[in-house]
């Protein structure tokens, strides 16, 4: 009877460990998907933030959006790879950012700090002069969009294997 409780632990917890991990990795692939026009390209894989696909360790890129609270426009400047371009600037060029031997290979791009795409210029708001009409300044807009998350849900889960526990504690013990 012991052996069937012991089964029936290690199923619980496989099952509670397997759900978790599978249930926030699509929104946060699907939240890049949405910042930037990656589809179709080498960046519409799980590569763009693991060494090896899905499942795999964090590469630098993977690593400075989960330190940054799940947002992208946190790390666009910066070069997580430490290979002379930022990661907008990568991602752009359509090269992996989280990877210090992939970057844009366009000679003449040299890396910059200016780099702008889409979605940034919808983050800023220009402030211009009344009378005149010209832009004085270009204010930042945060309006990254974010992995949606999901509060919650894994209690769901640990109360489920919680039940299970007793439940078969009480039948067998």
């Amino acid at each position: 009877m012991n052996s069937k409780l012991a089964i029936g632990l290690f199923v619980a917890v496989i099952v509670l460990i397997g759900a978790t991990m599978a249930a926030a990795r699509p929104a946060y692939f699907s939240s890049f998907r949405q910042n930037y026009d990656i589809t179709g390209t080498k960046l519409d894989s799980c590569n763009a933030c693991h060494t090896s696909g899905g499942g795999s360790p964090r590469n630098p890129y993977g690593m400075a959006y989960s330190e940054s609270g799940r947002d992208f426009a946190s790390i666009g400047n910066l070069d997580s790879d430490n290979d002379g371009f930022t990661n907008l600037e990568e991602i752009n060029g359509l090269t992996f950012p989280g990877d210090p031997n992939d970057y844009p290979q366009d000679i003449s791009q040299t890396p910059s700090e200016t780099a702008v795409n889409v979605t940034q210029q919808q983050n800023m708001t220009n402030l211009s002069d009344n009378d005149t009409g010209n832009t004085i300044a270009e204010i930042p807009v945060n309006n990254s969009i974010e992995a949606p998350k999901s509060p919650g849900f894994e209690v769901i889960f640990a109360v489920l294997g919680c039940l299970m526990i007793t439940g078969l504690k009480k039948r067998y013990i």
